[in-house]
């Protein structure tokens, strides 16, 4: 790779490591990296990470939400569901990450930002590739999915912030 394009071995492999520290690669010493390799049951395990520290994200974030978060939201979550109307293009993928991101962010906890994104970006990533995400959901099924957490962010619906992120992931 590097004589492909022109730069020391060294470049290359720092930013291999820090692919690999954030779960996009595995670094395996002396054998070289690889692209991580995702299965039905990393979802399952993954899922299992994800309820207790998306749903403390959302409760965090709805003490700290402000007009302003809200319709940053809401913004991100239109531009998703547009993207899912025009096909399964991957540019929703990032719009999927932009959107959790950001309600990440808005809890005020750095640490639980990190271990959300160390966890969700590989998978958001490489979902679609190996076959852990659906294909094509309806756009109707992605804007209620998105939708359930702005309206508790709100405070304009009955569900807990578990039973929010549980609906969100089809638990």
């Amino acid at each position: 790779m590097a004589a492909e394009i022109k730069v020391s071995r060294g470049p290359i492999r720092e930013a291999m490591l820090v692919l690999a520290e954030e779960g996009l690669l595995v670094h395996e010493p002396n054998r070289g990296f690889h692209v991580l390799t995702l299965t039905l049951e990393d979802r399952a395990e993954i899922d299992m990470v994800r309820l207790p520290l998306e749903t403390l994200a959302l409760q965090l974030a709805r003490e700290r939400v402000t007009a302003e978060n809200l319709s940053q939201l809401q913004r991100l979550k239109d531009e998703l569901v547009g993207l899912v109307r025009k096909g399964p293009f991957t540019a929703r993928d990032s719009a999927e990450i932009a959107f959790h991101s950001a309600l990440w962010e808005f809890s005020g906890n750095p640490w639980l930002v990190a271990a959300l994104k160390r966890i969700m970006v590989p998978y958001f990533t490489y979902g679609r590739t190996f076959q852990l995400t659906k294909p094509h959901r309806a756009p109707e099924r992605v804007d209620e999915h998105h939708q359930k957490y702005l309206d508790f962010l709100r405070r304009t619906c009955a569900e807990t912030a578990e039973e929010c992120v549980r609906f969100h992931l089809g638990l």
